[in-house]
């Protein structure tokens, strides 16, 4: 079952949308991520590797993006470390002007066997979900004008 997770920001949907599909700024605007990198380009997709200092433990992954323009959406299909098999699909939903809504969804590969749905996942889910809220958030924060101050 998918989570979903969203939060409205008052601020230009371009520039959060920016701030969604450039990862690796990741590391400077969110605390939780230590390093993103792209190891890879083709057209609207990249290979992404990223390196986060969860409250539990660090988390590295390797995850195929997808940055569609036209409809606001960056998709993550994590395909390798602890998360691999997951897709979380970030969507920038422009309201009225200088108002948006950031929506995250989570969700397992169809495709992955049974076995691989079971701890691997479980505990994916409980790492992704608190840090998708805390990437959320600062989002939020950074848009609406909001200081780096408290990176570290």
């Amino acid at each position: 079952m998918p989570i979903v997770l969203s939060v409205e920001v008052v601020a230009d949907a371009a520039s959060v949308f920016r701030s969604i599909a450039e990862i690796e700024l990741w590391p400077a605007l969110i605390p939780d991520y230590r390093s993103a990198r792209v190891v890879r380009r083709s057209g609207q997709h990249r290979v992404v590797e990223a390196t986060t200092a969860t409250p539990l433990w660090p988390l590295s992954w390797t995850a195929i993006q997808h940055v569609d323009r036209d409809n606001w959406t960056v998709t993550l299909r994590h395909v390798r470390g602890l998360t691999r098999g997951m897709i979380v699909a970030w969507r920038v939903d422009p309201r009225a002007p200088g108002r948006v809504k950031v929506t995250a969804e989570l969700r397992r590969a169809e495709r992955m066997s049974s076995g691989a749905r079971s701890g691997r996942l479980t505990l994916a889910y409980r790492i992704l979900r608190p840090l998708t809220e805390r990437t959320l958030r600062r989002l939020k924060r950074v848009a609406e004008g909001g200081t780096l101050a408290g990176r570290a």
